[in-house]
């Protein structure tokens, strides 16, 4: 398993396909491993003649998690005061984690990469476009979020079933098992009637 030493920590990434292909960074969202990337998804990627290349973020998966960063305030009660406008300490930004996203480009030695990032894997890739612009070669943002509260963050029951699992996040199973009931029920739930 490879493993990323920078300047903020360890990192567990994943590369697939050859590195003379054009290179697409996918970053993941709030608290799930960079492994809850469909195969199938990576696949059709290699198919259409691109090198993938996945990370789990801070906090998540086989990266460094950052325990010593203290906070008092659990990931549901920090949403909730986000949706009331009120201020949220954070032991860190977004910034910082589009910044480890530089360094590991760095450590891989890409000068640019594309960039898909799904949930809040979408902002960290809206942040990294806005402070490091010459590294994104574009950007996709999957059911994301500017992070704006004037512009909406979502509804409640879609940040509920993203935030509450079931299953066991550390097995393929469970990251399959709470994806498919995320993205794939939620989906069809909403837009049963157009079919």
């Amino acid at each position: 398993m490879p493993f990323a030493h920078l300047k903020t920590g360890r990192f567990h990434y994943e590369v697939f396909g050859d590195k003379q292909l054009p290179a697409v960074l996918l970053i993941m969202g709030l608290g799930m491993p960079a492994a809850g990337w469909p195969r199938s998804f990576i696949s059709m990627l290699l198919e259409k003649s691109l090198r993938v290349i996945t990370v789990d973020n801070r906090d998540a998966g086989l990266s460094e998690h950052f325990s010593h960063l203290k906070t008092s305030m659990s990931v549901p009660a920090a949403i909730g005061r986000t949706l009331l406008r009120l201020p949220v300490q954070a032991p860190y930004l977004l910034e910082d984690m589009a910044l480890d996203l530089v360094q590991l480009l760095d450590e891989l030695k890409l000068q640019r990469a594309h960039v898909v990032g799904a949930s809040m894997g979408g902002m960290i890739g809206q942040t990294l476009a806005s402070i490091r612009p010459s590294r994104v070669a574009s950007l996709t943002s999957v059911m994301s979020a500017s992070g704006n509260p004037r512009t909406g963050l979502g509804k409640l029951r879609a940040i509920y079933s993203i935030l509450m699992h079931s299953g066991d996040l550390s097995t393929e199973d469970g990251r399959e098992k709470h994806l498919e009931r995320v993205l794939i029920t939620r989906t069809f739930q909403r837009h049963k009637h157009s079919f």
